[in-house]
């Protein structure tokens, strides 16, 4: 009598055991747990996660990737398709341009947006997106149509204001390592201004609920965060995380980096989710124009890294410390060399997933500094490659371009763009230019003259230096780059 039952029991263990071995099916709704991973079904140009208990008749979320990205920044080390599940979400997400303009990528996130809500059934979806995949997504409902398939969306880290490292990327220093593309093109602080213009105010934000959350974690010897004005993630400025009219700020985070602010672990999950089920807000509490005032404690060279190359950069007395940071795409060996002699071999460290300047960073960084003029000195086998050096100095004056440069300029205007320095600077020479797309130099100002705009509407790149001298007579410099936008009446940048 009792051998049936021992059987059944033994056979029972193995199921289980079989049942740990072997990979879940991801068959029909409403079996299995909640897993971190998706698939792309079959005939379709998206992903999504294999259905639960929790979920067989849920909402559906997309999630939109960011800058050179894919679906990949939503598992992993993210625990984000897991999270939606278990909080009773259907999952999908999409692969767009990694490297593609904002207008590209809104196209394109449209027609896939209209392909979920059919393989899904409903009639609308929820969006999380992360950095520029938040700009993807209010594009895709402003100006292509997306907004009768979107109830609502979260945007972590997204640069609604442009970043400071895409004005970078497309500057002359920028061009030697070929790094301004379509996506960084549109991602400048004076492309964004422009697109702020033409975006902010339209009727389709009011049919979309718009949620922000930004983090503002960044050390002073990142160089990604030295040429980022003001306080920061590592990629956006913390201001341009809030400049989207639209949208409702729900998260600011001094603990969460830019490549950590979409990671739903670092937040309550029925709080962060329950956001999705928001209805839009009125269009009377939109928010006021953002204001950006561009600033640099750092110095840059730039150029090309055939053979070997030597830079001198003075360093002033007083500073808590400097740091050498030389990017470039290639090997290469590099040493930076005090006034005393003293020679300090270059840390190389690779870019990350998602920088918007990448390559190899080959960095220095030394406290309490001696004064005077430092040598950075580098050499490289392959030909072709370029190099951008950032000197960031800690505890140094700031420079500062008292212009708003989140707003739109009209052709031929004249504005102000001297420089502001936080500390006297004796003999102070500064030069500020005026690049085309091409980095032509089309205008040029000092202190305290106007800057002539050009009559061509255009984004175009500012570029502005200080050398002089402190009381104590060490020498001093600082290179600023920013962008602005001119555009004529009616006209269009897109």
């Amino acid at each position: 009598m009792r051998r049936p039952a021992m059987v059944l029991a033994v056979g029972a263990m193995l199921a289980l055991f079989l049942g740990l071995l072997l990979p879940s099916t991801t068959g029909a709704a409403g079996e299995g747990a909640c897993a971190n991973s998706l698939y792309q079904p079959s005939g379709q140009s998206f992903w999504v996660a294999a259905p639960a208990s929790s979920n067989a008749n849920g909402p559906v979320v997309v999630f939109v990737h960011g800058y050179t990205s894919d679906h990949g920044t939503w598992t992993g080390s993210n625990y984000a398709v897991q999270h939606a599940c278990e909080q009773g979400y259907r999952v999908a997400a999409v692969d767009l341009g990694p490297e593609s303009s904002i207008w590209s990528n809104g196209a394109q996130l449209t027609g896939l947006l209209q392909q979920i809500t059919a393989y899904y059934n409903v009639s609308q979806v929820s969006v999380m997106a992360h950095s520029k995949g938040g700009l993807d997504t209010q594009t895709a409902i402003v100006h292509y149509g997306a907004w009768p398939y979107v109830k609502n969306y979260v945007a972590f880290g997204s640069p609604f204001g442009g970043t400071d490292l895409a004005d970078h990327a497309c500057s002359w220093y920028g061009f030697w390592l070929w790094q301004c593309n379509d996506a960084t093109y549109t991602m400048q602080t004076g492309y964004m201004s422009y697109v702020r213009s033409i975006t902010d105010g339209r009727p389709e934000n009011d049919t979309v609920a718009a949620f922000a959350a930004r983090g503002s974690k960044c050390l002073w010897y990142n160089p990604a965060c030295v040429l980022i004005s003001g306080p920061d993630d590592g990629v956006v400025p913390t201001w341009s995380v809030w400049a989207n009219g639209e949208d409702t700020h729900i998260s600011d985070r001094s603990d969460l980096t830019h490549f950590a602010v979409h990671q739903t672990q670092n937040y309550n999950r029925s709080w962060l989710f329950s956001y999705l089920n928001a209805a839009p807000r009125s269009s009377n509490n939109r928010l006021a124009a953002p204001t950006a005032y561009p600033s640099s404690s750092h110095t840059l060279r730039a150029g090309a890294l055939d053979g070997k190359v030597a830079e001198s950069v003075p360093v002033e007395s007083g500073l808590k410390g400097v740091s050498f940071d030389l990017l470039t795409h290639g090997p290469a060996a590099v040493s930076v060399i005090a006034p005393s002699g003293t020679r300090y071999a270059a840390e190389a460290i690779p870019s990350s997933e998602g920088d918007i300047l990448r390559g190899t960073h080959y960095r220095v960084t030394v406290e309490r500094p001696e004064a005077g003029l430092w040598t950075v000195s580098a050499s490289a086998s392959a030909p072709g490659s370029g190099y951008l050096l950032t000197v960031s100095y800690e505890g140094g004056l700031t420079v500062t371009l008292p212009t708003n440069v989140a707003v739109v300029h009209r052709p031929s205007e004249a504005i102000a763009l001297g420089l502001r320095s936080s500390r006297p600077v004796n003999d102070p020479r500064i030069t500020i230019l005026l690049r085309d797309g091409a980095h032509n130099v089309v205008a040029t100002a000092n202190s305290e003259g106007a800057l002539p705009l050009p009559a061509q509407s255009g984004v175009y790149t500012v570029e502005a230096t200080l050398q002089g001298t402190l009381a104590d007579g060490s020498a001093v410099e600082r290179t600023l780059v920013s962008s602005i936008a001119v555009v004529a009446e009616g006209e269009s940048l897109r």
